[in-house]
C-alpha cells in the first residue's frame, strides 16, 4: 500500500515537472550531454601523444589531461547547490554554454597554454553535464528504477566513447587533431534547443512561493548560499598536488624544496577544506551529516580509488599502444573502444541487474575480485603481449571498474534522504574526479620519473643527451628521430615506466576492494 502511494506520488510529480512534454525528450537532451562528455574524454586520451609531439612537450602533456579533470572536479560539486538555487534549466544551459566555448578554444589553440585554458572551460561545463544528468534523472525517476535509467544514459555514454576513440584518431590523422574538438559544436545544437524550449526551473516553484511571502531573498543571498570557499580550497589543493606531480621527478627531484613545499601545501589545504566544510559554511559541498554515514563514506572512498586507477589506465593504455608498440592513433582508438565498451557494459549491466534484484553489495564484491585479477594481468604487459590477451584484459578491468562506480552511487543514494540526493550525487562526483586527478597525476609522474631515471642511467655520453630530451618530449616520433642503436634503450625505458604506472593502479584497485568490503546493504 505504501509503495503504491509512493509510486502515485512520484507519477504526479513527474507529470508536474514535464508539463506535457514526453519524458524521453527531456532525457535525450541530458543523455546527449553525457555522450559529449564521453566523446571529449575518449578523443583526448587517444590523441594526447600526438598533441604533445606537435608542441614538443610530451613530458608536460599531463596538463592537457589534468586541467580538464581539475576544473571538472573542482566545479562539479557546486552544481548540486547551484541547480537548487538557480534552477535545473538555467544550470544545464550554463554547462552547455561553457562546454561550447571551451571546445571552440581547444580547436583554435596554437599553443599549449591556449589549449589548456580551453580544456579548463570545457571541464567546468563537462562536469556539469554529468552531474545534471544524475540530478534531473533523480528528480524524474523513482529510486527503484534509477539503475535502469542510468543504464539508458550509459548507452549514450557508450556511443560517445566508441565514436570518440577511432573517429578521433581518424580525424586527427586526416585533417588534424583540432577538428576533434570542433566535433562537439554541432552536436550541442539539439540539447541547447530542447533545454531552451522544453525545460523549466521546476525545482524553484516552492522556493519562489517562500520568497513571495518573505520578500527577502536577493541574488546576492542566493549566491552566498554556494560554498565558493570550499570549492576554492579544493581547487587550490588539487592544483598544488598536480603541480608537484608535474615537476617532481621531471624537471626537479622529489627532494627539491619546491616539490616538498607544494606537497605540504596540498596537505594543509586539504585539512583546511575539511575544517571549512564541517564548521564554517551553512551549505557545504560535502555536508558532514551526509559524508559521515558509514556506507556513504565507504562508497566515497571506493569512488576515489576506483577512479584513480581508471583515469590512470585511460591515459596510460594509449601510451602503451602508441609509444611502445607504435600503433597509429586510429588503430589505438579501435583497441581502446573495447575498453570503453567494457566499461559502459559494466554500467549498463549493473543498472539493469540492480533494478531487477534491488541488491548492490554482492555485485560490488564480485566485481572487486574481477578487477583485482584483470589489473594484475595488465601489470605484466610487455611488447610481446599479444592483442588477444591485452584487449580482453583491459575490457574486463573496465567492466568491473565502472560496475563498482555505478553501484557505489546507488548505495550512497540508498542511505541518503531525498532532500540530500542532489548533494549526495555531487559528493560522489567530487570523490570520483578528485581521485581521477590524483591517480592520473601520480601515474604520469611515475611514468616520467622512471623514463628519466632509466635513460640517464643508460645514456651517459654528453653528446647523446638530446636523445633523452626527444624521448621525453616527442614520444610518437622517437622511431624517426632517435638513432637505431638508441631506440631499444628508449623503448625499454617506456616499458619500465608503463609497468610502474600499472603497478600503482594495482595498489589503487586493492584499496578499492577494501572499501567495497565496508559497504553495507540496504534494500532498494
Amino acid at each position: 500500500m505504501e509503495n503504491g502511494y509512493c509510486l502515485a506520488l512520484q507519477q504526479r510529480l513527474q507529470e508536474k515537472i514535464l508539463r506535457g512534454v514526453n519524458l524521453y525528450v527531456i532525457l535525450s537532451a541530458i543523455w546527449i550531454g553525457v555522450a559529449l562528455a564521453s566523446i571529449d574524454g575518449s578523443i583526448v586520451a587517444n590523441i594526447l601523444p600526438m598533441i604533445g609531439t606537435e608542441f614538443h612537450r610530451s613530458n608536460e602533456m599531463i596538463w592537457v589531461a589534468t586541467t580538464y579533470v581539475l576544473s571538472f572536479a573542482s566545479f562539479q560539486p557546486l552544481y548540486g547547490r547551484i541547480s537548487d538555487i538557480f534552477g535545473r534549466k538555467s544550470t544545464y544551459l550554463f554547462t552547455l554554454f561553457l562546454f561550447f566555448i571551451g571546445s571552440i578554444m581547444c580547436g583554435i589553440a596554437n599553443d599549449m597554454w591556449t589549449l589548456i585554458v580551453g580544456r579548463a572551460l570545457a571541464g567546468i561545463g563537462g562536469g556539469g553535464l554529468g552531474v545534471m544528468n544524475s540530478i534531473i534523472t533523480n528528480d524524474l525517476i523513482p529510486l527503484k528504477d534509477r539503475g535502469k535509467y542510468s543504464g539508458y544514459a550509459n548507452i549514450f555514454f557508450t556511443v560517445g566513447g566508441i565514436m570518440g576513440a577511432p573517429v578521433g584518431g581518424f580525424i586527427a590523422e586526416a585533417v588534424g587533431w583540432r577538428w576533434c574538438f570542433f566535433l562537439n559544436v554541432p552536436v550541442l545544437v539539439a540539447p541547447l534547443y530542447i533545454a531552451t524550449v522544453h525545460m523549466w526551473n521546476y525545482n524553484l516553484e516552492k522556493e519562489a512561493d517562500q520568497q513571495e511571502e518573505t520578500g527577502t531573498t536577493t541574488v546576492w543571498r542566493q549566491l552566498s548560499k554556494i560554498d565558493f570557499l570550499g570549492a576554492a580550497l579544493n581547487l587550490a589543493s588539487i592544483l598544488a598536488f598536480m603541480t608537484a606531480c608535474s615537476i617532481g621527478g621531471n624537471t626537479r627531484p622529489w627532494t627539491d624544496s619546491v616539490v616538498i613545499g607544494l606537497l605540504m601545501t596540498w596537505l594543509l589545504l586539504t585539512l583546511l577544506f575539511l575544517y571549512v566544510e564541517k564548521y564554517k559554511v551553512a551549505l557545504p559541498l560535502m555536508p558532514w551529516h551526509v559524508i559521515t554515514q558509514h556506507t556513504v563514506l565507504a562508497c566515497s572512498a571506493v569512488c576515489f580509488f576506483v577512479m584513480a586507477s581508471n583515469f590512470a589506465n585511460t591515459y596510460m593504455i594509449p601510451i602503451y599502444y602508441q609509444a611502445l608498440l607504435n600503433y597509429t592513433p586510429v588503430m589505438c582508438g579501435v583497441f581502446v573502444v573495447m575498453r570503453l565498451a567494457g566499461g559502459t557494459s559494466g554500467i549498463l549491466f549493473g543498472g539493469f541487474y540492480m533494478s531487477r534484484t534491488k541488491e548492490y553489495r554482492k555485485y560490488m564484491i564480485v566485481n572487486g575480485v574481477v578487477q583485482l585479477v584483470a589489473m594484475a594481468s595488465i601489470c605484466f604487459w610487455t611488447v610481446a603481449t599479444p592483442l588477444w590477451v591485452s584487449i580482453p584484459g583491459m575490457a574486463i578491468e573496465a567492466f568491473a571498474s565502472m560496475s563498482i562506480t555505478s553501484s557505489a552511487l546507488l548505495a550512497m543514494l540508498a542511505y541518503s534522504k531525498d532532500k540530500d540526493s542532489a548533494v549526495t550525487t555531487s559528493i560522489s562526483y567530487l570523490f570520483r574526479t578528485t581521485g581521477g586527478i590524483i591517480g592520473l597525476s601520480l601515474s604520469q609522474a611515475i611514468f616520467q620519473a622512471v623514463i628519466k631515471s632509466s635513460l640517464e642511467q643508460r645514456i651517459t655520453d654528453p653528446d647523446l643527451q638530446w636523445v633523452i630530451d626527444v624521448a621525453r618530449k616527442s614520444m610518437t616520433d622517437v622511431r624517426d628521430l632517435v638513432p637505431a642503436e638508441m631506440l631499444e634503450i628508449v623503448l625499454d625505458a617506456y616499458q619500465a615506466g608503463i609497468r610502474c604506472s600499472f603497478i600503482f593502479c594495482m595498489a589503487a584497485v586493492i584499496v578499492t576492494f577494501a572499501g567495497v568490503l565496508c559497504v553495507k546493504h540496504r534494500s532498494l
